[in-house]
């Protein structure tokens, strides 16, 4: 008997089904297998259109592959598309650090004048010149992805159907139906489509061929009759997925298993069928060879040695035994960080990187985090209790899978890369072999094991099989932050929806989402800093902490990530008793999508959750704005997390108190009034108490006052109401020279006669406290003691360089417009210095708006968008001894509401006017900001291009529209 005529089960025919089993169960099951099929295919469906990117049917394509193939109906190997000359005029294009940010085409291949592509021509070949040709149209990319990857999907579940029909007819309906969800979703062809671009069309392309190589080898293996066709199929789809993916060369071996099966079987090889299998690897392997010798005048390279990436390409490492352990824990055992809210997961912190690694994005091991995957151990165990005959076929085709897993799998731990994307040129077929040790699992408890095995292995099987399924899914969901980032609006409707499902589990546990209120105990031989609490997982940490000064004073400071912390005033301390500190921050919160929010107005979400308070004794200590994307997760208090610079607590903490939210107090309210002052102090002052702001009426007026200690400027504010002094800040060192920004502002607190009043000094608090108000706030005039109050100046002896106020509480410089017009007197640092204009975004998301002193009479001006590199100006003469005009046009000043709504980059138009002469514009990639995500003259963000604080002086600063 040849290895072919096996194909009726052996010992298991006692749970075969019946000869009259239901017509009606049969068609039942094709219907399930159908409609699970639809299911798979409209998730892919969904996850390619919700990219973001228009397929522009009817459309010319202007991506890689459509324009490689317009090279080629051109009659030429290279893309059409023209080469910028000032890339051919470089010494060494290669060098990415010598080659100018966005001169070339990114991860093309440039050789001798030309864009070429290194990415295998298969998918041009065999489906976007057909369909060019056939409908005289271009196919878009995305649509080509979701062909490949739709096809290799319906690619494995046919050749694991037909294992299942030849080899396991015992197995249920129901295992079979989980069996294609996993291959469906576990294989990882949702992750793939996500980003369906030019690197995923060869990859998805490749797993098509690969698994209908496998469905070939399957058919061929089970033949009567045309083995020799089938395998002569099974050796082009290989050859095609080589031509997709040169790297599927290594898994060639697959092929020759059946061989050795039909020798073992027939003692003799069959060399007809070798010979057919070989035939199309041959073939295209000339053609390959033909094709890289006609572009690169080599026929081994397939351009990678020429590709203009992020790195040398033809210095670099690019497999070696050193990534193998990294890769290895990266693409097998990274388990995934879990969080309560959408998307509910994120990648593990890596440890350090061997020498020589380069990229990776969002990869989550699999067998750790799609446990189903471990079941392909199980895989031999079919086997078990078979005729030889049929061991030799079944064991073939395991052989066969097996081989190309491993080869896959193989050549990726030695690269010196890891990416998701890469993950589905070996999980396909792992999840296949799974899903056979799935089948052999049942097969065994049927035939050979108690009935209780069957209770206990099925529920622990769809266990495994559903958990890895959800985990696939979120894992597309998450992935990179694609779904944000290419379709805010898609996304938030997801995250609504997904968000529900935690919601209802906090109403059950009464769960708060509230501030949270220490009592403390601190003690006063303590130095440093020391931890209060800590939000979040490493790397993404949110933190508040309290750092011991000199005198017996205190700072309380916040910090994320890796940006400059956000300090308070020094605060003189009682450390002879306990004090309490209330900390609100939106990353205590859920996300902006979590029902609890629903109803609520934008504004008022968006200070929630964008919220940083910490309130000593009842007093606003810190009050800032900023995002928590990320950040949100475990609440640890007076704990240390590995990284923070902070250390653990080491006073006590007496009680810890968790309140429920409070409706935000939105600015733009009756009884909310807003002044920013831009001043110089004087010299010296005449009197102890000097007029800033007055308001009110005779006999009903207010007074913000400040009051000097001493020529060494110790200085303090305060306020008046009706002649009497309510409120004086503790005594701080100024320096007197320079300008200063002092802002008050105040808010209504629910009782007509009293005021929150805010004291902000070059943006840090003096004084944030509840106080009695005038009836009204009448004329609104700054630097005068217009209501003769006693003890205080007729006027402030200073300089008032500006004066901003609104009636609204809104600070009038985070009004709509995205360009801003600043007053600037420049300092004269040392040549190269650089240092911050206007500052928007966030850390590792943000955008500089630089000067550079480049000489005594010159300056240059630049844009820093963050990871990508300066853009600078030419020189630009200029006098220091005067102030300038400078008009400063940047799009990402044209703050959204909710940036989550929008694309995290954009593309825009910065410019720059010097007292009304344009004299920079250039095209730039822009973070999205918020509203307080903008800084004048602070580097609050940590940018490493520039220094900490423009050392000139602001001497005045408006927001307006672009003329």
């Amino acid at each position: 008997m040849t290895l072919g005529e096996a194909n009726a089960p052996g010992d298991a025919s006692e749970v075969l089904p019946a000869a009259g089993e239901s017509r009606v169960a049969r068609w039942r099951e094709r219907a399930g297998l159908v409609a699970l099929c639809l299911v798979v295919g409209w998730f892919y469906f969904w996850t390619v259109r919700s990219s973001g990117d228009p397929w522009k049917f009817g459309r010319e394509q202007k991506d890689y592959y459509n324009l490689l193939l317009d090279g080629w109906l051109d009659g030429h190997l290279h893309m059409k598309v023209a080469v910028p000359e000032a890339l051919q005029r470089l010494d060494d294009p290669y060098d990415p650090k010598r080659r100018p940010p966005e001169l070339a085409l990114h991860d093309a291949s440039f050789y001798h004048g030309k864009y070429y592509l290194y990415f295998g021509a298969a998918p041009v070949v065999v489906l976007l010149l057909p369909f060019r040709l056939i409908t005289g149209i271009d196919l878009p990319l995305a649509a080509a992805v979701l062909v490949f990857v739709y096809g290799g999907f319906l690619a494995s579940v046919a050749a694991l159907l037909g294992i299942r029909r030849r080899h396991f007819p015992e197995t249920s309906a129901f295992v079979t139906l989980l069996g294609v969800a996993v291959l469906g979703f576990a294989g990882l062809g949702c992750v793939l489509v996500r980003r369906p671009h030019m690197w995923e069309l060869p990859i998805g392309a490749g797993y098509c061929f690969a698994m209908l190589t496998l469905w070939c080898v399957a058919r061929s293996l089970h033949a009567r009759r045309g083995r020799m066709g089938w395998f002569a199929a099974a050796g082009l789809m290989l050859a095609l997925a080589i031509a997709s993916r040169p790297t599927y060369l290594l898994a060639s071996p697959l092929l020759a298993v059946p061989l050795i099966g039909w020798w073992r079987a027939e003692r003799r090889l069959p060399w007809p069928t070798a010979l057919a299998g070989a035939a199309p690897l041959v073939v295209i392997g000339l053609a390959l060879a033909w094709h890289n010798y006609a572009r690169f005048g080599n026929p081994l390279q397939f351009g990678q040695a020429y590709q203009l990436s992020l790195d040398y390409e033809s210095k670099v490492t690019h497999f070696s035994p050193r990534y193998v352990g990294f890769n290895t824990w990266r693409y097998f055992f990274s388990a995934a960080q879990w969080s309560r809210y959408f998307p509910f997961i994120h990648p593990a912190e890596l440890p350090p990187k061997p020498p020589g690694f380069a990229g990776h994005d969002d990869v989550y091991g699999v067998l750790r985090n799609m446990p189903i995957a471990w079941l392909a151990l199980l895989a031999p165990l079919g086997l078990w209790r078979r005729p030889p005959a049929e061991r030799g076929v079944l064991g073939a085709w395991l052989a066969s899978t097996s081989v190309l897993f491993a080869a896959m799998a193989g050549v990726l731990l030695a690269f010196f890369g890891s990416l998701a994307r890469y993950e589905s040129d070996f999980t396909p077929a792992l999840m296949l072999l799974a899903c056979v040790g799935v089948f052999a699992l049942e097969r065994v408890t049927r035939v050979g094991a108690p009935a209780f095995a069957r209770w206990i292995t099925r529920p622990l099987t769809v266990a495994l099989a559903l958990y890895s399924i959800v985990f696939a899914v979120l894992f597309s969901l998450q992935l990179d932050g694609l779904l944000g980032e290419r379709n805010p609006e898609k996304a938030r409707r997801v995250a609504e929806g997904l968000n529900r499902i935690p919601a209802a589990v906090e109403r059950l546990l009464g769960v708060k989402h509230g501030a949270v209120t220490l009592t403390l105990q601190l003690r006063p031989d303590t130095s440093g800093e020391r931890v209060l609490l800590t939000v979040g997982d490493a790397p993404h940490v949110v933190r508040v902490f309290v750092r011991y000064g000199e005198e017996g004073r205190v700072q309380f400071g916040y910090a994320q990530d890796d940006a400059p912390a956000v300090l308070s005033r020094p605060l003189e301390w009682d450390f002879g008793r306990p004090h309490e500190v209330r900390v609100k921050l939106g990353a205590l919160l859920p996300p902006r999508s979590h029902p609890m929010f629903s109803g609520w107005d934008a504004a008022e979400v968006s200070q929630r959750t964008r919220e940083v308070a910490v309130e000593l004794d009842g007093e606003s200590i810190i009050d800032e704005r900023r995002r928590f994307d990320g950040n949100t997760g475990q609440l640890r208090v007076g704990g240390a997390v590995d990284g923070a610079a902070a250390t653990k607590m080491d006073g006590e903490i007496l009680a810890v108190s968790r309140s429920a939210l409070e409706p935000a107090t939105t600015s733009g309210t009756p009884g909310a009034g807003f002044v920013r002052l831009r001043l110089e102090f004087p010299d010296r002052a005449n009197t102890p108490r000097e007029p800033l702001v007055a308001f009110g009426a005779p006999t009903d007026d207010g007074l913000v006052f400040v009051h000097y200690f001493d020529d060494a400027g110790r200085i303090a504010f305060g306020y008046a109401v009706r002649g009497e002094r309510t409120l004086e800040t503790p005594a701080a060192i100024v320096e007197v020279k320079g300008t200063h920004e002092l802002i008050v502002q105040w808010t209504a607190t629910g009782v007509s006669a009293r005021r929150r009043l805010w004291l902000r000094l070059d943006g840090r608090i003096l004084a944030a406290r509840d106080v009695e108000w005038p009836s009204r706030d009448g004329a609104i005039v700054a630097g005068q003691n217009v209501n003769d109050e006693a003890g205080c100046a007729a006027r402030f002896g200073g300089r008032l360089l500006q004066v901003q106020r609104s009636a609204d509480g809104r600070d009038p410089l985070l009004a709509a417009g995205d360009t801003l017009r600043l007053r600037l007197q420049l300092p004269r640092p040392a040549v190269g210095t650089r240092e911050p204009l206007v500052v928007t975004g966030r850390y590792a998301a943000g955008d500089l708006l630089l000067i550079e002193y480049v000489g005594d009479k010159a300056v240059r001006f630049g844009l820093d968008h963050w990871g990508s590199g300066i853009v600078m100006s030419e020189p630009v003469s200029i006098d220091f001894a005067r102030p300038h005009d400078v008009e400063i046009t940047l799009p990402s000043l044209a703050a959204p509401v909710d940036a989550s709504l929008e694309r995290p980059v954009q593309r825009g138009r910065v410019t720059v006017v010097v007292d009304g002469g344009r004299i920079w514009e250039h095209t730039v990639d822009l973070f999205t900001a918020e509203a307080e995500e903008f800084w004048i003259g602070r580097n609050a963000i940590g940018g490493t291009n520039c220094g900490p604080v423009f050392t000139g002086e602001v001497l005045s600063a408006e927001r307006q529209r672009p003329n």
